[in-house]
């Protein structure tokens, strides 16, 4: 005999093991996700604003459309749309690496010391 299944069971998934590749994810409104990541990410929301729980961090995050948050591997995250008539659109992509110009004010100081040295 099959016993029925509760609503909530039904809902429950298993966390969406995001790994290095880039996501795309389209939140009803009142729908969450879980996410494990497995390797570092920023979440950025490109439309209406999120509700974002990382396990183990004290406060919450509303990120709104445009903004960024910054994930690290091996988090646990839940996320949701913080809309109760629009859907949330977040995109997950890999952190940015640091920009090449960066360098060049430690080039210059590099420059500088060698010079005062010798």
């Amino acid at each position: 005999m099959d016993l029925p299944i509760p609503p909530t069971a039904r809902s429950r998934r298993a966390p969406l093991r995001v790994g290095a590749d880039d996501l795309l994810l389209r939140l009803a409104p009142h729908e969450h996700r879980r996410l494990q990541l497995l390797a570092p990410k920023q979440l950025e929301v490109l439309r209406g604003r999120a509700w974002v729980t990382v396990c183990g961090e004290p406060e919450d995050r509303f990120p709104s459309r445009g903004e960024r948050v910054a994930l690290s591997a091996g988090s646990e995250v839940l996320v949701s749309g913080d809309s109760t008539d629009r859907s949330t659109l977040l995109r997950l992509v890999a952190p940015d690496p640091l920009p090449s110009h960066s360098t060049s004010a430690l080039a210059r100081l590099a420059g500088r010391l060698s010079w005062a040295g010798s």
